[in-house]
């Protein structure tokens, strides 16, 4: 079987995801405010809650990684480009929400760049992932 060369968008779509997902977030499993001091944030209390966040990215992650093989052998990927959609989709919003209202104002140069730049990459993936969507 062929593969589909019109995934091939899709496909870069995800490993964009991916990369994203596992440099920034899914850290946050680690049990030690080391994400935070490295992106010079405020370290939540208690951490437990952004480990079990940087669990559920660890969860995502191996359904991207499982989606991006699907992709790359022709299959479409329906229930990760879903995924993504809402996932992203709902970030943006939240982190959006967050930044117009001045919440990270008081942050950091690199914190405020962290955030806002997670905004801009939440918008692009969201974007990405309804283009190449089918429908039906």
């Amino acid at each position: 079987m062929e593969p589909d060369l019109t995934l091939c968008p899709l496909a870069r779509v995800i490993a964009a995801k991916i990369i994203i997902t596992a440099v920034l977030w899914a850290p946050l499993v680690i049990p030690h405010p080391v994400v935070f001091w490295l992106l010079d944030v405020p370290v939540p209390q208690p951490l437990l809650f952004a480990n079990l966040l940087g669990a559920a990215y660890l969860a995502l992650l191996a359904g991207y990684v499982a989606g991006l093989r699907d992709a790359r052998s022709g299959r479409y990927p329906a229930l990760v480009v879903r995924i993504g959609i809402v996932s992203n989709g709902l970030a943006a919003l939240i982190l959006a929400s967050y930044g117009l209202s001045g919440a990270w104002n008081s942050w950091s140069c690199r914190g405020q760049v962290a955030m806002w730049g997670s905004l801009i990459a939440t918008i692009g993936l969201t974007t990405g992932f309804i283009r190449y969507r089918r429908r039906g």
